[in-house]
């Protein structure tokens, strides 16, 4: 037999520099399940190569990354600029990361900031506006500035340095994220 070659979601190797090789151990894992029979959960859970878990992320430069740290409701507490390349991974403490950029040229969106004990919210619908306002949340300002969730609902921690890696790993997200990959494959 001979050599299998792996491409699109399931590459695992032959990147060439310009390709993104975020969170390499979930096709790994799957690759494995899939080709040897491994077990996923096992597999994720056994590795040992901390870069295989790491994702990077990149914003032009026009646009800026922001750590959001969170409080436990979700609401944002403190807003921290990072580089606009950044590695991270998905982690069961941290941050979430938020890419803000300038509003479209064509069709600027209001967005209302709302404040409420130290706490920020941006709400970008009205239903969110009549939640906060109901909850008695104050509207501090606007801004025209699109914002886009990072893995959107999960904590992260930033390790462009390895100084910075605390082995708090997701690990659950990790193999949700490679059942997605072989489930359709196998059942």
């Amino acid at each position: 037999m001979g050599k299998i070659k792996h491409k699109g979601r399931y590459q695992i190797d032959g990147f060439g520099y310009h390709q993104n090789q975020s969170f390499l151990v979930i096709p790994k894992a799957a690759v494995a399940c899939l080709l040897e029979g491994k077990d996923l959960e096992e597999f994720i859970l056994n590795h040992d190569d901390v870069y295989d878990f790491l994702g990077r992320t990149k914003v032009p430069r026009s646009s800026k990354l922001i750590a959001e740290t969170l409080d436990e409701d979700g609401y944002i507490i403190s807003e921290e600029q990072q580089q606009n390349i950044c590695r991270y991974y998905i982690s069961n403490d941290g941050v979430a990361l938020t890419k803000v950029m300038p509003p479209l040229p064509d069709k600027p969106k209001s967005v209302c900031i709302y404040e409420k004990e130290g706490r920020r919210q941006y709400a970008t619908t009205q239903t969110m506006v009549k939640r906060l306002e109901k909850n008695e949340w104050i509207c501090v300002g606007e801004t025209h500035e699109r914002r886009i969730g990072i893995n959107t609902g999960q904590r992260v921690t930033i390790c462009n340095n390895m100084d910075d890696y605390k082995g708090d790993i997701n690990y659950e997200w990790y193999i949700e994220q490679a059942k997605k990959l072989v489930d359709p494959l196998i059942n």
